[in-house]
């Protein structure tokens, strides 16, 4: 579960039930990813979408996930998954390859 499905400031403890909605289900890696967002739950549209295209000029990186992939904040309340395939690196920056 990422962490923009989950209910904002709560502490969660091991054993503590919840209520989660399943968003994907991937057989072959034997993944299933759930949702705790009140919208999703409710099955209603999230709040202040974005439109495709749109600009976020002070986005903020806040996380990086599965070692080249992004959380990002565009707004206050609005995160986003920011996939690696969408980033592009400065070729000074890349690192040389190793074998």
């Amino acid at each position: 579960m990422f962490a923009d499905h989950l209910k904002p400031a709560h502490e969660y403890k091991v054993g503590e039930k919840v209520k989660a909605r399943v968003i994907s289900v991937d057989p072959n890696l034997k993944r299933i990813c759930l949702s705790m967002a009140q919208h999703v739950l409710d099955f209603t549209p999230a709040p202040a979408l974005p439109a495709v295209g749109q600009f976020f000029e002070n986005a903020t990186v806040t996380d990086v996930v599965f070692g080249s992939s992004f959380t990002v904040k565009l707004t206050d309340t609005l995160n986003a998954f920011l996939h690696k395939s969408h980033v592009e690196i400065p070729e000074e920056e890349e690192k040389p390859m190793t074998k």
